[in-house]
């Protein structure tokens, strides 16, 4: 299946005069970066392979070609799919590029690959149909972190010709049966997780480098190493830290050492007397471990080093005591989005075992069964055979990195060094006991959150939270940038913060007053206009426009004011009408731009284009909500192609909405004063849109005269 694009700016169909290179590739459309071939407006693009056709709205891409012109701010480069296959055979990116990532993305049988940049020092291939590593020779030289987690890797042969400048290497889930005769000391982080064939470790070298080991998931029935390694991993490694023994000065947790969540290790005595060795309890402090693991017993055949004569049983040697001074490898997992480019797809996931209390990794599989949907926000499987397929849209941040989204993407859960690289401090005076929070009933889903009903010390609360399968370094640290912006809220027409708890940063929890009575786009679907009177909608309208003034007032943005899907326009009973959901990264942005039909609808034009995000924009959107209070419907839903009848697409509306050919219609019974208050915030220069201080006067001084 191929990825469907939806670029985010004026499309543009023009054609290339040359002969396009691509013309022999093994594929039918082709995505690049080549100032020569895309609109001016667009970083990327995709083509025809035959004549380099730059493709319109809607089209779809099976294989990746130059990458030369990528902005140059940015040092890398994300891609995900649906476990799709995408042919690289063209692809090339700037030597600048020090990372790559490629994930649900499966390679064409036959896959002959361009060389990669000389600076990248990372390289993800997950989630994929990688059988041998071979197939990604030759690696650079400078190349020190190697990700293939959830391929179908089984050659030991591949692993002993990896460039030793690898010091961080992921083999999660994967087909080896053993790992035989490597050497491995100048690893920092080895990641084991999910191989669930993997039987025997044989001679595998570590020394005291190593940061990280996790073999979670894994049963061993052998493990043969030679004394230096047994001495290393023992002095070394401790328990692999939870959020409960780990906490650092600052409020994050530092994740080092074994992993061990279902881990079984054994060997047999036969098997040890083969290799002249002698039965050894490994890390037999289990002090550290959680209370579920405290009592597993870890047994190890422990050879003598091929260097000594001696042939003496090795000498077990304890564990160092704790300290707080572990080095910390981080390893961070963005998600991808092209600036003006989104792309659609499903990622298949597997869950961990059920209350392991581990974080979920990235896995292979398949799905089945249906979904519960919110709003159809969320697409996904709950299947059988613990196997899942969820979405999750782009994001995008200012560190430099260029996230190019394969929309519906699933990130693996974060790893324990992932999770210590995530600065929980900032919430320290919000903190309450997570013990303290009890959730009742799932309210609301959205890209990346999910919203229960809940209840704190017997008050009801509503209690967001990221979606634990998809959750990602740089949206918890947004996340907690938007607990931190609401707790500085201090206005009758915003949502208040309760306060914040946790057990680990991937289960962050923001507890909020609840609102009694929904959102907004529910009351309208289930009021009609005669239920809902005009004069009880201009006090809601008036309280929406107070909440944009005190927002605006700090000079925050809220984005995303409409009452569609984002559940961010809530009502209440006795507290009136408030605004929330306060996202301070553009990962909300690009979320909206790839979730389901419509939510494209109320982005101003220069949002749509990517020209920059002011407050004009939420006057915009507040004038396609102004269209809501008088139909009761969503915005251009009355629209038709005229040569089939049938709706129109949302990509035929944006580029009308760009090109500033429509507006939202009004009826007939809309109050004037309303439709020109409308047609002002709909303005399709940002300048001419009035403020939302502007707003307050006009909706105030129509609230007085009519009282």
């Amino acid at each position: 299946m191929m990825l469907r694009v939806v670029v985010a700016a004026a499309a543009a169909v023009s054609a290339v005069d040359a002969q396009c290179d691509y013309s022999s590739l093994a594929a039918s459309q082709v995505l690049i970066s080549d100032k020569s071939i895309c609109p001016l407006v667009n970083s990327t693009c995709v083509v025809d392979k035959r004549t380099c056709t730059v493709l319109p709205w809607g089209s779809y891409w099976d294989a990746i070609g130059t990458f030369k012109d990528a902005p140059a701010q940015f040092y890398s480069w994300f891609f995900t799919g649906g476990r799709s296959v995408i042919n690289l055979d063209m692809a090339t990116f700037p030597d600048r590029f020090s990372e790559l990532s490629f994930t649900n993305i499966s390679l064409p049988a036959e896959s002959k690959l361009r060389p990669w940049p000389t600076n990248l020092t990372k390289l993800t291939m997950q989630n994929g149909n990688l059988k041998k590593i071979s197939v990604l020779y030759p690696l650079p030289s400078k190349l020190s972190v190697l990700f293939l987690g959830a391929n179908y890797l089984s050659s030991v042969e591949d692993l002993r010709t990896l460039p030793r400048s690898i010091t961080r290497l992921s083999l999660q889930n994967n087909d080896y049966t053993e790992l035989t005769n490597l050497d491995w000391t100048k690893m920092t982080l080895v990641y084991l997780i999910n191989c669930n064939l993997l039987r025997s470790i044989n001679m595998v070298k570590f020394s005291t480098s190593i940061v990280h080991l996790d073999l979670s998931s894994v049963t061993l029935t052998k493990w043969i190493m030679d004394n230096s390694t047994f001495i290393a991993l023992n002095t070394t490694l401790r328990p692999n830290n939870t959020a409960d023994d780990s906490t650092r000065d600052d409020g994050t947790q530092s994740y080092t050492g074994y992993g061990y969540y279902n881990t079984k290790i054994t060997t047999s005595g036969a098997d040890c007397a083969a290799a002249n060795g002698v039965i050894q309890e490994l890390w037999p402090d289990k002090s550290m471990r959680n209370y579920k693991y405290a009592s597993e017993v870890f047994k190890v055949c422990v050879v003598p080093d091929v260097a000594t004569s001696s042939t003496s049983a090795p000498v077990s040697t304890a564990p160092p005591k704790p300290d707080n001074t572990g080095v910390i490898v981080g390893v961070i997992v963005g998600v991808v989005v092209v600036l003006g480019v989104g792309v659609f797809c499903f990622v298949k996931r597997r869950k961990p075992q059920p209350d392991d209390g581990y974080p979920e990794r990235s896995s292979r599989g398949k799905s089945g069964g249906n979904q519960d949907h919110y709003h159809q926000l969320d697409g996904g499987d709950k299947g059988s055979n613990n196997r899942r397929s969820v979405t999750q849209n782009g994001t995008t941040h200012n560190s430099g990195n260029r996230f190019s989204n394969s929309g519906g993407q699933s990130m693996p859960s974060l790893t324990s060094t992932d999770e210590s690289n995530i600065n929980l401090a900032p919430l320290a005076l919000v903190r309450i006991e997570a013990r303290d929070v009890l959730l009742h009933q799932k309210l609301g889903s959205g890209a990346f959150a999910e919203v229960w009903r809940g209840s704190f010390l017997g008050d009801d609360v509503a209690v967001k939270m990221l979606h634990p399968s998809r959750v990602t370094v740089t949206q918890i640290q947004s996340f907690v940038s938007e607990i931190q912006l609401m707790n500085s809220f201090d206005s009758p027409y915003i949502v208040k913060l309760v306060g914040a708890c946790w057990t680990r940063p991937s289960d962050l929890q923001c507890v909020m007053e609840l609102m009694d009575g929904g959102d907004l786009k529910d009351y309208l679907d289930t009021h009609s206009p005669a239920q809902f009177a005009w004069i009880d909608k201009y006090r809601h309208i008036y309280q929406i426009v107070e909440g944009l003034v005190y927002l605006h007032s700090l000079n925050i943005i809220h984005r995303d004011v409409k009452s569609r899907n984002s559940r961010n326009v809530l009502l209440d009973s006795t507290k009136g009408t408030k605004l929330t959901d306060f996202g301070v990264s553009k990962e909300d942005i690009q979320a909206t731009m790839t979730m389901g039909v419509g939510t494209f609808r109320w982005m101003a034009p220069e949002v749509l284009q990517d020209l920059g995000y002011t407050i004009s924009a939420d006057i915009y959107s507040l004038g396609m909500m102004l269209s809501e209070f008088d139909t009761h419907h969503v915005p251009y839903v009355d629209l038709v192609n005229p040569t089939n009848g049938q709706p129109l697409v949302d990509s035929a509306i944006i580029l009308k909405v760009v090109s500033g050919q429509i507006k939202p219609t009004f009826t007939d019974d809309c109050p004037r004063w309303i439709y020109e208050m409308a047609q002002q915030c709909l303005a399709h220069d940002p300048e001419q849109r009035p403020t939302a201080m502007q707003l307050s006067f006009i909706v105030g001084n129509r609230l007085k005269d009519l009282m």
